[in-house]
């Protein structure tokens, strides 16, 4: 077994679990494409075309404009400089009479933006896999970092997050990068990494301002790690100039972008107005604990042995690594609601835990001389599931949602400039200008961008297959309750609707479908019902198995 402990068979490892994570993670990153049928997932890009478009890198100074961006401004920073040249090359190379004809292009056919948004939080998630696997390796030993790499590979929220342009595994990654320089110097007590600590959780706290939780960390490592009278750590110096660091760098986010952070301090997305009381402290470790049942049950159990072998034999380290946890589920209670992506922040702390658990697990058989089948059969048995769970989910990505199915039907089977009523999110047929002009009267605010370039698009040069379209989604409450007469009038000829379950069908859209009758429906493969899975999805995850395709049931009616 001394293979398992050669240099160049683990740098070799390492390699292969980051091209797993690499394949899992760019396994169906065109999903939905060019619609967004994931939450959030246009906020950061869009912050950063609004930046291009006005010409400013201060949303400060725009606020209207920017209430898209409804998060700090470094993460659009960094995807303004990353696509600025990819958009720059398709003009280049693209056969547009102007620049004009170049952004009317763009704002119709924005899915190439959002693939390589996408591509590049792909990197920054295998970037987050190499930080925990030097982590484990400093902090515990090389088994421990590739077992805890492996472990967050296959971790089915971190593959999820890491296919979308959001804010959680870039945060995740500056905020690892910070807790790794916070146990470099628990090493070796050099300078320069109290200042990279304090440079970098500046930055994280410029894309996420839960990310200031890393100073938990950080302190503890100073504090536990160091020797010397608590008076003395208190007093060094250059943790003092690491704080400020990051003080400055907060400061200045904020001020780059004051709205955004007093909407989370004391606006409408504050946890901090809520209803506080310990019985509901108690049962927000329950939410979370549930989450990680749901969604990582391996990474949990093994977690679990870790933190009991910590208590075993590494006590110090178990303070750090029990603080960090319990501390951070305070914080979202205190500011923010339960949501069960907010867990991802802790995963790949749980990974380190897990990695060190199975590490000794392995040490043991190996100590008895059994046989190396024995230890890689335990390794299977152990990583099976959530292997099974990352190969079904990235099939289910590469499948065409029931949303495009459904419009590539109507466009297929329904005359073009039928007139149709619609009530489904995240995705629409292309309207004719009469039904734009017809939305506009009824609600001028409820006009898109896209809905804006095609009003004052030459005919010759309008997309096809356009429809008439009615669209409840955006101007439902600006019609009468009851619209069968207003449909009937104006002759309206089909009904489309999606829903994830049969309650969520309004009165509008029951009253509406009893008028007309079923020709098609798309489902899910899972009978009546689905499950939003890339969205606020509470269920186990096991349910994915029983799935065809992702998207909610879409139905067409004859009216």
């Amino acid at each position: 077994m001394l293979f398992l402990n050669h240099k160049l068979f683990q740098k070799k490892l390492i390699l292969f679990i980051l091209f797993l994570a690499l394949l899992t993670r760019i396994l169906g990153i065109n999903y939905g494409l060019p619609y967004f049928f994931v939450g959030d997932e246009r906020s950061l890009i869009a912050g950063a075309l609004k930046m291009a478009e006005l010409k400013t890198l201060i949303p400060a100074f725009h606020p209207q404009e920017f209430k898209l961006l409804y998060y700090p401004p470094l993460m659009s920073y960094i995807y303004l400089a990353f696509l600025s040249p990819i958009i720059g090359l398709k003009y280049l190379t693209g056969s547009f009479a102007n620049f004009q004809d170049f952004k009317t292009y763009l704002v119709l056919n924005p899915g190439f933006i959002w693939f390589f948004g996408r591509l590049l939080n792909v990197l920054i998630g295998i970037g987050t896999i190499y930080l925990i696997y030097l982590i484990g390796k400093k902090v515990f030993n090389e088994w421990t970092g590739l077992l805890a790499a492996a472990f967050l590979t296959f971790s089915f929220l971190h593959i999820q997050l890491s296919h979308f342009t959001r804010h959680w595994v870039p945060s995740l990654f500056f905020t690892y990068l910070v807790i790794f320089f916070a146990f470099s110097f628990c090493k070796k007590p050099h300078k320069k990494y109290y200042f990279l600590t304090g440079l970098f959780s500046g930055l994280a706290f410029g894309i996420s301002y839960v990310t200031a939780l890393s100073w938990i960390v950080i302190l503890l490592a100073h504090f536990l790690c160091r020797d010397g009278s608590f008076f003395n750590k208190l007093k060094y110096k250059n943790l003092w100039i690491g704080f400020v660091i990051f003080l400055i760098l907060s400061l200045v986010f904020i001020l780059l972008y004051p709205q955004e952070f007093l909407r989370m301090a004391i606006g409408e997305d504050t946890g901090l107005t809520t209803n506080k009381s310990l019985t509901n402290y108690f049962l927000s470790f329950i939410y979370y604990f549930k989450i990680l049942v749901f969604f990582e049950p391996i990474i949990l159990l093994f977690s679990l042995f870790g933190f009991l072998l910590l208590a075993f034999y590494k006590k110090r380290h178990l303070i750090i690594f029990s603080a960090f946890f319990l501390l951070y589920i305070t914080v979202l209670y205190l500011f923010f609601h339960n949501e069960p992506r907010y867990i991802i922040l802790i995963v790949p702390w749980l990974c380190i835990l897990a990695g060190y658990s199975v590490y000794i697990l392995i040490s043991q058989i190996a100590k008895r001389n059994l046989s190396s089948l024995l230890i890689f059969l335990v390794l299977f048995l152990i990583f099976c599931y959530p292997i099974a769970v990352s190969i079904k989910y990235g099939k289910l990505l590469t499948q065409k949602d029931t949303r495009i199915l459904a419009k590539e039907w109507i466009e297929k089977n329904i005359h073009p400039e039928s007139k149709i009523v619609t009530d489904w999110a995240g995705i629409k047929l292309i309207p004719d200008k009469k039904s734009i002009l017809l939305q506009r009267k009824l609600d001028e605010n409820s006009l898109r961008t896209a809905d804006k370039v095609l009003l004052n698009l030459d005919n010759s040069k309008y997309p096809q297959v356009k429809f008439s379209v009615l669209r409840l989604h955006f101007i439902g409450e600006k019609l009468p309750k009851d619209l069968s007469p207003y449909i009937k009038d104006n002759n309206y000829q089909y009904f489309v609707v999606s829903y994830w379950q049969k309650k969520e069908l309004t009165p509008q859209d029951k009253s509406i479908i009893k008028k007309g009758h079923l020709i098609k429906k798309f489902t899910t493969g899972a009978e009546n019902i689905s499950y939003d899975i890339n969205n606020n999805f509470i269920k186990p995850i096991s349910i994915i198995f029983h799935l065809e395709r992702l998207g909610p049931i879409v139905e067409i009616y004859k009216l």
